[in-house]
C-alpha cells in the first residue's frame, strides 16, 4: 500500500445495493396498488433485487473483507461495470414497453454486469497468489 487515498469501495457498493433495494421494495409495493395489478414491470423487479440488491451488496461485502482489493488496477473499472449493470439491466426491462432501443439498454446492463463479474474474478484470483492477502477482521496478514 502506497498511502494514496483509496476509494472506499465497500461503502459505494453498499450504498448503490440499498438504492436498488429501496427500488425493488417500492415496484413490490407497486404491484399491490391498482395501477401495478398487471405485473408488466416484474421482471425489472426481480433485475433491480438480485443483480442491484444482491449482487452489488455481496461485492461491497467481499471488498470489505479484503481490502486489498481496492488497491488493483481493475477496482474502478469494476465498480463502474457492477453499477451499470445494476441500473441498465432493470431499467432496459422496465423500458421495454415504451422504447424501441429498449434491448440495447439490456445488453449494455447485461454486458457491463458480466464484465464486472469477469473483472471480480481476475481480480480475486490477483488476490489469491499474493502472498500476504489481508484481511479488515484480523488486521493482520494471513
Amino acid at each position: 500500500m502506497n498511502g494514496k487515498a483509496i476509494f472506499n469501495y465497500p461503502a459505494w457498493f453498499i450504498g448503490w445495493a440499498l438504492l436498488c433495494l429501496l427500488s425493488g421494495i417500492s415496484l413490490g409495493i407497486w404491484f399491490m396498488t391498482p395501477m401495478g395489478g398487471d405485473l408488466s414491470l416484474l421482471v425489472s423487479h426481480v433485475h433491480v433485487n438480485l443483480f442491484g440488491w444482491v449482487t452489488l451488496t455481496l461485492y461491497g461485502l467481499i471488498h470489505n473483507a479484503f481490502p486489498d482489493l481496492a488497491h488493483r488496477r481493475l477496482a474502478r473499472c469494476q465498480f463502474v461495470c457492477a453499477v451499470l449493470g445494476g441500473i441498465c439491466l432493470p431499467l432496459g426491462f422496465g423500458l421495454s414497453r415504451e422504447l424501441p432501443f429498449h434491448k440495447l439498454v439490456i445488453g449494455l446492463g447485461a454486458a457491463s454486469g458480466a464484465i464486472a463479474a469477469l473483472l471480480f474474478a481476475v481480480m480475486f484470483a490477483g488476490l489469491l497468489n499474493d502472498r500476504n492477502p489481508t484481511l479488515i477482521k484480523t488486521g493482520t496478514p494471513r
